[in-house]
């Protein structure tokens, strides 16, 4: 039993470890390019989505500011605070102080304009907000970020 677990876990290391393929660097770069122009033509809505898919592909913590900001000029305020507290989280000390506190201002702003929703219910549960899904386990560890008027709670 323990040789299975170490042969997984040197799988796991294996496959994890594994750099970030030319192509989707390359489509990760020509979604951030798409998003950039979207954002600049007011398009917020469909510029965090391109952001967020560049992120996907290419998970590096810099581009949870363009989420951020695009989220927060589409009033999506609630997803606005998380990519703004996960960019602080993940780019740790490598971010620059007057970044830090221009986003550390940014949350301070979104925290007054969200309300919190605390779901109770089966791990298996899946809660829709305005057409966000988030899933019972994530619904029990911490209150999901609402920016008012949430419309449809299913």
């Amino acid at each position: 039993m323990k040789w299975i677990s170490c042969c997984l876990m040197c799988v796991a290391i294996v496959f994890l470890n594994q750099p970030v393929q030319a192509g989707d660097k390359a489509a990760a770069k020509e979604a951030f390019d798409e998003g950039t122009k979207l954002f600049s033509q007011k398009q917020y809505d469909e510029a965090a989505e391109r952001f967020r898919e560049a992120y996907a592909l290419k998970a590096t913590w810099k581009l949870l500011y363009n989420i951020g900001q695009a989220e927060a000029a589409a009033k999506r305020y609630g997803l606005a605070l998380e990519a703004f507290e996960r960019y602080l989280a993940e780019g740790g000390d490598e971010v620059e102080n007057s970044r830090r506190s221009e986003v550390l201002e940014e949350i301070r702003k979104m925290r007054d304009m969200v309300g919190d929703l605390l779901v109770k219910g089966p791990a298996d549960a899946v809660v829709s907000v305005d057409g966000v899904e988030w899933s019972g386990a994530f619904c029990r560890w911490r209150p999901q970020l609402l920016s008012p008027p949430a419309q449809n709670i299913w």
